[in-house]
């Protein structure tokens, strides 16, 4: 989040709770709600930069093109964009070809179905 985007979200709670029937208490909850909500996006938005792989599909708009239409009709940008990239990592996987050479250590794996 940029700093003119942090001073705008302080500056509307304060606008929200500074008044003749507000606290002190309330508009310090406030500002702390908000700055709770900024680091949770901010963790997640680490979270997706730190995954082994890069989000590199759009898998979700070809699959689920109306819900997608859906959400971002209702959703906010930020959150639409967290929402649809948490869809597409769905999509997603990590896999390592292996070896021609390690195909009988692969035929010697047991799967283990518990009774």
């Amino acid at each position: 989040m940029s700093s003119t985007q942090r001073v705008e979200s302080i500056n509307a709670v304060i606008y929200k709770y500074v008044n003749s029937h507000s606290t002190l208490m309330e508009c310090f909850n406030g500002i702390q709600s908000m700055l709770l909500s900024e680091l949770q996006k901010a963790e997640y938005r680490d979270y997706l930069e730190n995954l082994p792989f890069t989000i590199g599909s759009s898998s979700a708009i070809r699959i689920f093109p109306d819900i997608i239409e859906l959400l971002k009709s209702s959703l906010t940008d930020e959150i639409f964009r967290i929402q649809k990239a948490q869809m597409d990592i769905c999509f997603e996987y990590f896999f390592r070809l292996i070896p021609s050479n390690q195909y009988e250590t692969c035929d010697e794996v047991r799967i283990y179905y518990p009774t």
